[in-house]
């Protein structure tokens, strides 16, 4: 249902500030991604899963210890805007 290369696209920036969090991990909201990928929250889920977080939590998934959260990384309504884009490009509706 969902294209693999679109998945892939939309992990990867959340993957690069995963990486930089280092061993105090990164906290991500799913109702932020959720929203950033126009309501769609089976996609969130699954960008979360392939881009390496886990969900120790309901609402928030997490690599590592999850001590970090975006805004330490990136300001996370633009990230929002660019996940936006890469899923426009996908799924222009």
């Amino acid at each position: 249902m969902y294209d693999d290369e679109m998945i892939e696209d939309l992990a990867e920036p959340l993957r690069k500030f995963a990486r930089r969090s280092g061993g105090a991990g990164l906290r991500v909201s799913l109702e932020w991604l959720r929203d950033a990928l126009n309501g769609d929250e089976r996609l969130a889920r699954k960008v979360l899963r392939r881009a390496g977080f886990h969900p120790p939590e309901a609402t928030f998934f997490s690599t590592g210890e999850g001590g970090k959260q975006l805004h330490h990384f990136t300001y996370p309504e633009a990230l929002s805007g660019d996940l936006t884009e890469i899923h426009d490009d996908y799924c222009p509706y």
